[in-house]
């Protein structure tokens, strides 16, 4: 895909000159397709890699947010497995040390 020519009118910080003359020839000057996470816009233009930071940076900080609250969802979902299987292996070991115990709740049905 060949680079187009910015609008002329503003001057590039790094060459000094105007962004219709330079922007198109600069590595910088990078496409982005996507949505604007501040706006919910679609995205689909060309501009310099330094004026498209800001609004990675908001929505690198959304994904993060995102990610940390799905890493704190399964945490919890662990800790509250966890809790019951040791619960349940509290119950084992106290059957195991009296098989008697286990005998008289395996007959009357009792589960505690």
């Amino acid at each position: 895909m060949k680079k187009p020519i910015n609008d002329s009118g503003m001057i590039c910080p790094d060459f000094k000159k105007d962004v219709a003359l330079v922007c198109h020839k600069c590595v910088l000057y990078v496409h982005l397709r996507g949505t604007n996470p501040q706006t919910g816009q679609e995205i689909d233009d060309w501009n310099c890699a330094k004026a498209w930071g800001p609004i990675l940076a908001v929505d690198i900080a959304k994904e993060v947010r995102q990610s940390a609250a799905a890493v704190e969802t399964l945490r919890n979902e662990f800790v509250t497995q966890q809790t019951s299987r040791m619960a349940e292996a509290a119950i084992v070991a106290r059957l195991m040390v009296d098989p008697q115990q286990m005998q008289t709740k395996l007959i009357s049905g009792v589960t505690q």
